[in-house]
């Protein structure tokens, strides 16, 4: 992984008509870089001018694209006059080419509403290259945006790529239309569709009032897996819902930083996916513009691989849970964040290759026992309790099961949700 977020310098370089993304800044434009450093958290309503209002993590390596239009509907959590895109090419062994680069308002499932449709611009050029290992961050964009509502942004591959990056699971489904330029079409007919999210990795929103982020980083409880795709029924964009009819909430965003598979204290062995939460924490939550609070659920999946390995490098003890947790806390303390811990929800009867076992169980148990009583976070949510069956308490409840004893359906999302204190947020 990248030590730190590698967001490539919008400059004034042009390739074949198109701008190329550079770790320098020679035209003296905005650095996102250093945006993102800023103490965001502590800033007032004047000096805030940036705000993520989406953001979905890069966490893996995908194969090769043909030439071809993709188009991905995204979700704003909070209002905004302007919005910038973030795009990613991470994890590419090869310079990525994008052109007709679009945003629009969504009008439906595969559609959008030309009329609202406005070019995505880098360093005023609707082309762009992004060099591997690189990110970069467009030109704002004068899109007034709502919050909770949906956008689509299309562009075309027109040389494929070798290497896509992307977020594994996005429990959203793509478009894919191969070989042709498409970006400018209502509808996409007979497009490909499939639930990775290519490239794209955060949209931020410019407001005039003071706006802040809330970051839930965890694992495939945050990621949502166990609903349908395209319906918002994680439980951040219930939380999102929530906060949006809340006058003292509705200037906060709800950033997704969960990573399905992934493990707070180990990389991606499989069937693991992503960097360590440890070694992401920084990209991931800390660097994102005006984040106030980390909601963390993370650490089943470090419990699941003492049993799915037999290396003792893959395994960990309740001592290094703990100090994990409590590495992430201090570095969100150091910048002022307030940091809320959840406890771990029950898997009792899961089977296959990550089965819940009594020792399992006993640790989990045990580090609900320290997430509840130690007072090491600055709150406490206890999923644990909001999912479990009363009758067999290392269960989810069957009411609330997708089916695999692991993931909770949309009505155990809900319920994650509308269990959250808003008072944590103040």
């Amino acid at each position: 992984m990248l030590g730190k977020v590698v967001v490539s310098i919008i400059c004034s370089l042009l390739w074949n008509s198109n701008v190329s993304a550079s770790p320098n800044n020679p035209s003296g434009t905005h650095n996102p870089t250093h945006s993102h450093k800023q103490e965001g958290h502590q800033q007032n309503a004047a000096t805030l001018l940036w705000s993520s209002a989406w953001y979905s993590p890069i966490d893996s390596k995908g194969g090769a694209l043909e030439p071809q239009s993709l188009r991905q509907r995204i979700r704003s959590s909070i209002d905004g006059k302007k919005v910038r895109l973030q795009f990613s090419n991470k994890f590419g062994t090869s310079a990525l080419k994008m052109t007709s680069v679009m945003i629009a308002r969504s009008d439906g499932l595969g559609a959008i509403d030309l009329k609202s449709q406005r070019p995505v611009l880098f360093a005023g050029s609707n082309n762009v290259v992004i060099p591997p290992g690189q990110e970069i961050v467009s030109d704002s964009i004068d899109l007034p945006v709502k919050a909770l509502e949906e956008l689509a942004i299309s562009f075309f591959l027109p040389e494929g790529t070798e290497t896509a990056t992307l977020h594994n699971t996005s429990m959203q489904n793509a478009q894919l239309y191969p070989l042709v330029d498409k970006t400018r079409s209502k509808t996409w007919g007979e497009a490909k569709q499939d639930d990775t999210r290519y490239f794209l990795k955060e949209l931020e929103i410019q407001t005039s009032g003071k706006t802040g982020a809330i970051v839930a980083f965890g694992d495939s409880l945050t990621d949502g897996v166990g609903i349908e795709n395209d319906r918002y029924h994680r439980w951040t964009d219930f939380l999102a819902e929530r906060l949006q009819v809340s006058p003292k909430h509705r200037q906060y965003a709800v950033l997704n930083a969960g990573i399905a598979g992934n493990r707070l204290l180990r990389g991606a062995s499989a069937p693991f996916i992503g960097n360590a939460g440890l070694l992401r924490f920084d990209e991931d939550v800390l660097q994102r513009a005006g984040v106030q609070f980390i909601i963390v659920s993370i650490g089943t999946n470090d419990i699941s691989a003492n049993h799915a390995f037999s290396d003792p490098s893959e395994q960990i003890t309740y001592e290094d849970l703990v100090d994990g947790y409590q590495q992430l806390i201090t570095r969100a303390h150091e910048r002022s964040i307030k940091i809320i811990g959840t406890t771990i929800k029950p898997r009792g009867g899961a089977q296959g290759r990550l089965p819940h076992t009594p020792e399992a169980e006993r640790l989990r148990i045990r580090i609900n026992q320290w997430i509840r009583s130690a007072s090491a976070f600055d709150g406490v949510i206890d999923f644990d309790l909001m999912l479990r069956d009363p009758a067999q308490v290392d269960r989810l409840n069957p009411i609330y099961d997708s089916g695999d004893h692991t993931h909770p359906n949309a009505a155990g999302y809900r319920v994650m949700a509308n269990g959250i204190d808003l008072r944590l947020f103040q």
